[in-house]
């Protein structure tokens, strides 16, 4: 096991090429969250996806970011409903 370099062909799923930027940037921003008084998270840094497009020179930096932030809010709507808390609204 150790010492073998893993074969990430088996463990990344493929990617459509027009997505291959938006992964690369979720990568780099998807922990980087805004948390309420209360601990809540309540939205994704988007000055850290500005960064991290600018970073990774993403072409269509709009469908990128509206990608993210879909992404983003889909997966927390996901978190909140197996933690038995309302979603927001």
């Amino acid at each position: 096991m150790y010492g073998k370099e893993p074969n990430c062909d088996a463990c990344i799923p493929m990617l459509f090429p027009e997505n291959e930027e938006v992964a690369k940037v979720w990568f780099v921003v998807s922990d980087q969250v805004l948390v309420g008084g209360m601990g809540d998270v309540i939205g994704i840094n988007n000055l850290a996806i500005h960064a991290a497009m600018d970073l990774y020179n993403v072409r269509d930096k709009i469908n990128c970011l509206e990608k993210i932030r879909f992404a983003f809010y889909r997966l927390e709507e996901e978190r909140r409903l197996e933690s038995g808390k309302v979603p927001s609204t």
